[in-house]
């Protein structure tokens, strides 16, 4: 199971919890956690059944937890990674704080320079 393109999703029962093997979140939702583990690049949903329905999200660093497990044991969700849409307000405030920043740059030097003129006029006047 490659970890960039695929989430294994497992049963409890046949979960064995090592030390590579890091938790991150629970959602009662499958395909919230689907959404949470792709967007995050996890690889691991354990599904427990006992008292509810939930999904444990985690990373299986060396995926021991399912390689040992029977193919048909694991549903493995492909995952398509799509561009974040940026809406029209965000982009605009992008744009103007980098606008700023280059503005207050040009006024910082300028300033910058009008401070060595004048100490450097008053050097040669004290002379």
């Amino acid at each position: 199971m490659d970890e960039s393109t695929s989430i294994a999703i497992i049963p409890s029962s046949h979960f064995n919890w090592t030390a590579r093997i890091e938790y991150k979140e629970s959602f009662l939702d499958r395909d919230e956690a689907i959404r949470y583990a792709s967007r995050h690049g996890y690889n691991l949903i354990v599904k427990y059944t006992k008292g509810g329905t939930r999904f444990d999200v985690m990373r299986d660093l060396d995926q021991t937890c399912t390689s040992s497990i029977e193919a048909e044991m694991v549903e493995k969700v492909p995952v398509v990674a799509l561009p974040v849409e940026r809406g029209w307000g965000q982009t605009v405030a992008e744009k103007l704080v980098g606008v700023l920043s280059k503005f207050g740059a040009v006024v910082d030097r300028a300033s910058q320079q009008k401070n060595v003129a004048t100490s450097t006029h008053q050097a040669l006047a004290t002379k």
